[in-house]
């Protein structure tokens, strides 16, 4: 379709399709001359710019969009309108390769001319507008983004540098720059990455360091709450021996008994506690410190130990006095022997009186364990009313004055005689214990036996009182412990022998119930005293039937282990014996 334009002297053509590198472009009609028609083209093409240049910029002001659009078109037509050389110089023109239709510069398939410098042929740069018909194409934003894409694809020439910089140099430049920013950020990305990693790893090791020190304190803090100078087991706990840096296991302390533990400096490395004497260990935790005062019975220093040991098996028990489990050991030990009993060898241990089975002893070997000698005797002294002169007055030749009596008790704790119990004059009498100088201090009947309690507890003093349990009860003493004197057979004329002490005569079961009774009252004792001190053989079954192993009588004399166990011998003192009597019984 052909139109005319407003000159008159050029038809412009509509190309007919839009498909890709098939457009084509008609021919212009031949004018005159072909410069001026070149001339004339241009002026055409650069009046239709300026017409468009008016509606480019009516359509900035319609969108944000094409604002920014329409600042490159004004960058376009600033340098379509800057003054610049014709495309072609004439003294640059050389010779044109022409079709066979003369005086066309485009030809049929739209091909560029080609100029050939004198020197060195060159690629003709690109024109900004391919055709007149470029301007009056009906969809004008289209053709401002070709318009655009052509002026960005045109070379530009350095005026200080001849060489041209293509496209593709300034896209090798722009990947370079992208390149060196991509390797900035990650390497600034790798900084901050390396250093946050660092202050974590800073800051899990200052965590690290601080719950250890936590965890070090809570656990010193914890053995510590276990430690004190003597300690309970609060369960059967392990004991062990150390060999070079090893812990063996060497025994057992039983629960509930104490030890001693030597004092050190508690760390983070403490498990176990040591005690000296034995050079044993224990684990703390199988201990509790011991809050209450542990008082141990010493007595037993004051006997005179046998010279004479035992040798344990490989393992054995060790029991307290009072038959409960104490340690177990598995390495054969020897002991000096203290107190020998039938089935038991007593020895120290721990600063203890205690003992093994003899099953678990291996043998009885000689030894020099002291150069003390043992007495062979005991005298064994019969109070009977201790009164306080100032309360009341006592005519009775077995009546002793309150004064008196201390003077007795305190003559003994000076001259270094011991007060034995009625336990430790039994072992006496049956070669169990070697004994110092000692006496046995015994009461009859139990009038007035409150001033005699007060006075043996004041001065810490061991004695025994024979009790009629159907006159009198036991006090509460420390010191002072209650046997039998019959529940009611201290009466007179029962028996037709003596005052008649009905232990000599009554029935078997009369005799039998009375020393049940008293027995029973008395805490189940075994030791007896006559009352009147009348017995006979009757009497001495009685008592063997009734289930006591001593009894005791008159006799002035001391008592040997060689005597008859059912008569054994006593001091009777009156109210004018005084210590210078006492010294005798002791020769």
């Amino acid at each position: 379709m052909k139109k005319k334009d407003s000159l008159d002297n050029i038809d412009i053509i509509i190309p007919s399709s839009n498909k890709k590198g098939t457009n084509k472009v008609s021919k212009p009609k031949k004018t005159s001359s072909n410069k001026e028609t070149i001339i004339k083209e241009e002026e055409v093409v650069f009046s239709r710019v300026k017409k468009n240049e008016e509606k480019v910029e009516y359509s900035r002001s319609r969108s944000s969009y094409n604002r920014k659009k329409d600042k490159k078109l004004e960058s376009l037509i600033e340098e379509i309108n800057k003054p610049r050389k014709p495309l072609i110089e004439e003294e640059e023109i050389l010779e044109l390769e022409v079709s066979n239709k003369k005086n066309n510069i485009f030809n049929e398939d739209e091909e560029v001319l080609e100029i050939k410098e004198k020197k060195e042929p060159k690629k003709e740069p690109k024109k900004v507008f391919d055709s007149q018909e470029t301007m009056v194409l009906p969809n004008y934003k289209k053709e401002v983004k070709k318009l655009e894409k052509k002026v960005d694809n045109k070379p530009s020439y350095d005026s200080k540098v001849s060489k041209k910089v293509t496209p593709t140099k300034k896209k090798k430049k722009k990947y370079r720059v992208k390149k060196r920013a991509v390797a900035l950020v990650v390497f600034i990305l790798l900084v901050m990455i390396g250093s946050i990693t660092a202050f974590v790893i800073y800051k899990g090791k200052q965590r690290r360091l601080e719950n250890e020190r936590i965890r070090k304190e809570n656990y010193i803090k914890e053995v510590t709450s276990h430690f004190n100078e003597v300690v309970k087991s609060n369960k059967d706990a392990t004991l062990y021996k150390k060999v070079n840096s090893n812990y063996q296991v060497y025994g057992t302390l039983y629960k509930d008994n104490t030890m001693s533990i030597e004092k050190e400096d508690i760390d983070e490395n403490t498990k176990y506690f040591h005690n000296e004497d034995l050079d044993v260990y224990i684990g703390y935790s199988d201990v509790d410190p011991e809050k209450n005062e542990v008082v141990k019975d010493d007595r037993y220093k004051k006997y005179i130990p046998f010279n004479e040991n035992i040798v344990t098996d490989d393992e054995y028990i060790i029991y307290h006095q009072d038959d409960k489990k104490y340690y177990k050991l598995s390495e054969s030990s020897e002991y000096p022997i203290i107190i020998k009993m039938s089935d038991k060898y007593y020895f120290e241990y721990q600063d203890e009186l205690v003992y093994v089975m003899k099953d678990d002893v291996k043998e009885t070997k000689k030894a020099t364990n002291t150069k003390l000698t043992p007495v062979s005797s005991v005298p064994v002294l019969n109070y009977h009313h201790i009164y306080d002169p100032k309360e009341m007055t006592c005519n009775q030749s077995i009546c002793m004055t309150t004064t008196r009596y201390r003077e007795h008790i305190k003559w003994f704790k000076d001259n270094n005689i011991l007060d034995l119990t009625m336990k430790e004059f039994d072992m006496f009498m049956n070669n169990q214990v070697r004994l110092p100088k000692s006496v046995l201090v015994t009461h009859d009947d139990g009038w007035l036996r409150q001033n005699a309690i007060k006075i043996v507890d004041e001065e810490k003093f061991h004695a025994t009182y024979f009790l009629v349990t159907s006159w009198y009860l036991p006090i509460e003493s420390q010191y002072m412990e209650y046997h039998s004197h019959s529940h009611n057979m201290h009466n007179q004329g029962e028996c037709k022998s003596g005052q008649g002490g009905g232990i000599q005569c009554l029935a078997e079961s009369k005799i039998q119930a009375d020393l049940k009774k008293s027995r029973e009252i008395l805490n189940d004792t075994t030791y007896f005293c006559y009352p009147f001190y009348e017995y006979n053989d009757y009497s001495i079954s009685q008592l063997k039937k009734a289930g006591f192993t001593m009894a005791f009588v008159g006799g002035q004399r001391a008592a040997k282990p060689s005597d008859n166990h059912y008569k054994i011998p006593r001091y009777v003192i009156y109210s004018w014996t005084t210590t210078n009597n006492l010294k005798q019984y002791f020769k």
